[in-house]
């Protein structure tokens, strides 16, 4: 997800606005892929690491903060 899809996001007209943490990572997996729990486990994080590790990264803060500015500013 880039800058630019953060603060799209956030400037919808919801009173909630979600962004995965899969695209705060910009990972190109998703969170749920067909297959029985024996082939791919669905809906269960597959995530680099834990989550103070992942928050502290400057890509994911710069998203994260792109999508709180936008919020405030669409209010």
């Amino acid at each position: 997800m880039t800058l630019a899809a953060a603060r799209h996001l956030g400037k919808s007209a919801c009173a909630l606005a979600l962004l995965p943490i899969e695209d705060a990572l910009s990972s190109p997996d998703a969170p749920n892929l067909p297959g029985t729990t024996d082939e791919h486990p669905n809906w269960r994080r597959r995530l680099p690491a834990d989550a103070p590790s992942l928050f502290a990264r400057e890509d994911v803060k710069a998203r994260l903060s792109a999508l709180d500015q936008a919020r405030k500013e669409a209010k």
